[in-house]
């Protein structure tokens, strides 16, 4: 867009294991595990700082729709899963510094999201009784070569 500041779209596919553990009063304990390969297509704002060097630091921002790609929710599901919706949408913030090279730029960054969206089903379980709502919180590091 300018000098500091850039659109970043960058499509991507996410392969995520969310583990829910119950702990029951009566000191039993049970574990449920979601599997789910997800589509994303982060729409982010790239802040610049100026480059000292061959290195620059910048901030990132925006969001990312995502939606379910692994069908594992259609397979034939019971009673005793819990079911999850297959879209999602989060919130994005994130530090990086970009290094400059003859050939080429490195660029390091950490990343948080935070879900908007409840992924929580519609189905009753006995997984999705004690719930009310669930959200998706992630830190990622990104190395990316440009």
């Amino acid at each position: 867009m300018n000098e500091v500041l850039d659109l970043r779209i960058m499509p991507k596919a996410g392969f995520y294991d969310h583990e829910l553990d119950y702990n029951y009063t009566d000191d039993t304990h049970q574990n449920q595990l979601i599997e789910t390969t997800m589509v994303e297509l982060p729409i982010l704002l790239k802040y610049k700082s100026m480059r000292r060097g061959n290195v620059r630091m910048y901030m990132v921002g925006g969001v990312t729709p995502s939606i379910e790609a692994s069908g594992k929710n259609d397979v034939a599901s019971t009673s005793a899963n819990l079911d999850v919706n297959k879209v999602n949408l989060t919130i994005d913030a994130g530090l990086g510094f970009d290094f400059y090279f003859p050939l080429f730029k490195f660029s390091q960054e950490i990343r948080f999201q935070r879900g908007v969206v409840n992924m929580l089903g519609d189905d009753q379980s006995i997984y999705s009784d004690p719930l009310k709502r669930i959200n998706t919180n992630t830190i990622s590091i990104y190395f990316i070569f440009q």
